[in-house]
């Protein structure tokens, strides 16, 4: 019997951490997208800088 008592407690610890986690949906959104469009600008920059010194010599 103890052990349940220990797992339903559990349990209500980890609904508390779920539902906490929900109260903010998309709070990262919009930094992860931020990451997402500078990785982008610098790759698209890295592979502009290596295009571009062959396209000057044509």
């Amino acid at each position: 019997m103890r052990g349940k008592i220990r797992s339903s407690g559990h349990r209500r610890i980890l609904d508390l951490k779920v539902t906490e986690d929900a109260e903010l949906p998309g709070s990262s959104a919009p930094m992860i997208a931020t990451i997402v469009d500078g990785t982008g600008l610098l790759i698209y920059f890295l592979i502009a800088h290596l295009t571009l010194p062959q396209l000057a010599g044509l």
